[in-house]
């Protein structure tokens, strides 16, 4: 499906949605019957919208067509029915620049491996597109990989177990006995200049390995081989393309120092994922010796963890400042100066940028990773951590082609309004017309508006050309929401609100201007429609963003939500005439438990991951498995999990 738009909101919609939905969800079983007497193995189509479980059985078949009555005449009687052969096969329908997927599901009743063929696209009758279009149509597939869930919420899906996530490039296909896998079929139209459909068609075929045979008892031994599979694929393409660049601005945070982590560092600064700037400022303005030369024992703890990062340090800067600092704290570097800024930063080794991008560690991939995000997902990398100058300006101008719509040029810290550097990046982002896609970032879910507001506005009288961009809580006139409370604009009723309070921020278009917001960005369940119209009436960019919650009946991007809310999460999108969407983190991979292995998909003998390199879940006995974690990484790059090729469909369903 493609080119979605909603508006408005009421029972209809609903209605709507769930016809398409349905839609969506329709498939057709297919029984390998030449094989079922001999071997048992079943295979049928499943759509994108539905996981396919070990345990999954084939669906019950659909019920036959009508059978084909031949219309009577001259008095005579009625033509004998004919009956209407159904053949094996997939259908898509998109457009052009757009992405479609399915799945092929396969239970066998021996263990193999398959060959898999797929022909060269052409047009399904004289007259109903070019062969040279049909060649240029894109047919890939990826075995679907089974990660382990510890523990999970109570979900109609399934429980702990084997859950189907990550995509995995392998070069045969798994079948394995007893148990259902699927395979992910991806179909890419590319743009064309076509104002009617045409119908295309391609053949897949999956040979098994003539060498893996069982025997099984019962009745004499049998030596018994998995059969093979042929099935055709049907793609509708729509006589319009999508733009180059998508019309949803995106924000998915993609961490590097995490990439550094797993690929190893390829910068030429240090190796820990210490930004050389928050290295700087340490030297700079605290008065302690470079953390580097001293024992790991004498390091501050910021470096010895590796989180750090420039607007850590001012965080650390500033709370020791305050008073607030632990005595470990103030037993690393002593007493802070009162004045904590980046305004003398010297620069990096002969006179270069302290954030010249290439000396961080995890960069190279970094950048591989942007490419991949924009070119197949739709995806702008980077929002929530991303450090000041993510990428230099011949990174982002060779992003543009891909479909860049938005980027984080700095985190919102009133120190950079002063930083010469920062400056001197802005400039060059005015110059190459890059400062168009350019935000700055900050106050994540804070509540401490009058601050904001003063930051806001020394970054804009700073540099005009940056868009600010927030999820703070917009409330009351002034204060805190929390503690004391400020009552909000409207009212939450009861328990369900957050944090017990009795208030639920909204937008209010003179509020958010007046705290110097461009991008006001609300989590789903705080969306007020009501209010969106006036923001953007207002001249504001309204976003939302999800993260661990909301939880409910509220789509999300978690391991436990149906597939089918990845794709409806854009569809709501639309419906509220949003600009934007904001995730947390694409690779969150934070679980010290696992060893983050690279995968390597030539390697692999089966379509299990094994738990011990990698997992959904963020913490033992938590509930956010697969928050945050929507990739994994590859030996050969990253590896998308079903869960982002359904993100992707929706964010082109948006237009």
């Amino acid at each position: 499906m493609s080119h979605v738009r909603l508006s408005g909101s009421g029972a209809w919609q609903r209605r709507l949605f769930l016809v398409c939905l349905s839609i969506c969800l329709s498939t057709t079983c297919l029984v390998d019957t030449a094989a079922a007497g001999s071997n048992g193995t079943t295979w049928w189509i499943e759509s994108c919208l539905r996981r396919v479980f070990p345990a999954t059985q084939q669906p019950a078949p659909p019920p036959p067509r009508p059978s084909l009555v031949l219309p009577t005449t001259g008095g005579q009687h009625p033509a004998p029915a004919t009956d209407v052969t159904i053949p094996p096969r997939a259908s898509v329908s998109l457009a052009g620049n757009e992405h479609e997927s399915f799945q092929l599901a396969i239970r066998p009743a021996v263990n193999t491996t398959y060959s898999v063929t797929i022909a060269v696209p052409s047009p399904a009758a004289a007259g109903r597109g070019s062969a040279s279009y049909a060649a240029a149509l894109r047919v890939s597939w990826e075995q679907v990989g089974l990660v382990f869930v510890d523990e999970i919420v109570a979900n109609p899906q399934s429980g702990a177990g084997w859950w189907p996530d990550p995509c995995l490039r392998v070069p045969k296909a798994f079948g394995v006995a007893g148990v259902t896998t699927a395979l992910w079929f991806t179909v890419y139209a590319p743009p064309h200049s076509e104002s009617v459909p045409h119908t295309f068609t391609t053949t897949v075929i999956l040979t098994p390995d003539p060498s893996i045979t069982a025997r099984v008892s019962g009745g004499g031994d049998t030596l018994l081989q998995a059969p093979s599979i042929t099935f055709e694929v049907e793609m509708v393409v729509f006589g319009f393309s999508l733009p180059a660049r998508p019309a949803l601005m995106t924000a998915f945070n993609l961490d590097e120092g995490r990439l550094g982590k797993v690929y190893g560092n390829n910068g030429t600064g240090p190796a820990s994922n210490v930004s050389l700037a928050a290295i700087k400022l340490m030297w700079e303005h605290t008065g302690c010796s470079n953390p580097f030369a001293a024992t790991v024992g004498e390091q501050p703890l910021w470096v010895r963890q590796g989180d750090g990062g420039a607007r850590d340090m001012y965080t650390y800067c500033q709370v020791t400042r305050d008073g607030t600092a632990t005595a470990g704290q103030r037993a690393v570097c002593g007493t802070v100066p009162a004045r904590c800024s980046l305004q003398h930063l010297p620069g990096g080794p002969n006179g270069t940028s302290p954030y010249d991008p290439s000396r961080r560690a995890g960069h190279a991939h970094f950048v591989q990773w942007a490419h991949w995000l924009l070119a197949n997902f739709s995806l702008n990398p980077g929002t929530i951590y991303s450090p000041p100058v993510p990428f230099s300006v011949a990174e982002l101008a060779a992003m543009v082609p891909l479909g860049l719509n938005s980027f984080t040029a700095f985190p919102a810290e009133a120190m950079y309004a002063q930083d010469p550097h920062i400056a001197a990046y802005v400039r060059a982002l005015d110059t190459s017309n890059l400062s168009q896609y350019a935000t700055t970032y900050g106050f994540d879910e804070s509540d401490k508006l009058d601050e904001m507001e003063a930051t806001f506005q020394a970054l804009k009288d700073a540099y005009p050309s940056i868009k600010t961009f927030t999820t703070a809580h917009m409330c009351g006139a002034r204060g805190n929401w929390r503690t004391p409370f400020t009552p909000c604009y409207g009212t939450c009723p009861g328990p369900s609100c957050r944090n017990g309070t009795t208030g639920q921020p909204v937008q209010d278009p003179t509020q958010i201007k007046r705290r110097h917001v461009d991008y006001m960005c609300p989590i789903l369940d705080w969306v007020q429609p009501a209010n969106v119209t006036a923001c953007e009436a207002a001249g504001l960019q309204m976003w939302m963003y999800t993260s661990l919650e909301p939880w409910g009946t509220f789509c999300n991007l978690r391991l436990d939500n149906p597939l089918h809310e990845p794709r409806l999460l854009f569809w709501q999108t639309a419906q509220l005439r949003l600009s934007g969407f904001l995730y947390w983190d694409l690779n969150a991979w934070e679980n010290t438990s696992v060893t983050h292995t690279l995968i390597n998909g030539t390697a692999l003998s089966s379509p299990y991951i094994d738990p011990r390199d990698w997992t959904p879940m963020q913490t033992e006995g938590s509930r956010d498995v697969g928050d945050g974690k929507l990739t994994y990484a590859g030996i050969d790059g990253p590896v998308a999990s079903i869960r982002l090729h359904a993100v992707r469909d929706g964010i082109e369903d948006y237009g």
